[in-house]
């Protein structure tokens, strides 16, 4: 296991595991080693999920605000929790986050009077 997320064994030594990861929210997380019978394994190793983005739904919308913006990548939390622990800004104003996935995230841009065009996104 990687945090909460199972890892599918592709082959086993007595020295080696290949694995196939299942998705994460972006972070880092503890793995585990379940040996049936054995107990866990005693090493305190992590491994670190990336956040990434590849694209926005838009990349132009009127300084009225109201435009819904959807930016795709891999690592979002789907948990509507998330929702206060994720922060989206452009120009500096809140984007309201509506709906999340792993792949992707959706929020309304507030108004702003500000035109130019910076996007930043944080995940605590």
């Amino acid at each position: 296991m990687i945090g909460t997320s199972s890892c599918s064994i592709q082959s086993l030594t007595s020295s080696r595991i290949v694995c196939i990861l299942g998705q994460n929210t972006a972070g880092t997380y503890q793995v585990l080693v379940q040996i049936i019978n054995q107990g866990y394994s005693n090493r305190n190793l992590t491994f670190t999920y990336d956040l990434t983005l590849t694209s926005l739904s838009s990349s132009q919308g009127s300084t009225a605000g109201g435009l819904s913006l959807t930016v795709s990548g891999s690592g979002f939390d789907s948990t509507s929790s998330s929702y206060n622990s994720t922060l989206v800004t452009i120009c500096g104003n809140k984007c309201t986050i509506t709906q999340s996935s792993y792949s992707s995230l959706t929020c309304t841009v507030i108004n702003h009077l500000n035109t130019h065009q910076i996007l930043e996104f944080y995940s605590k």
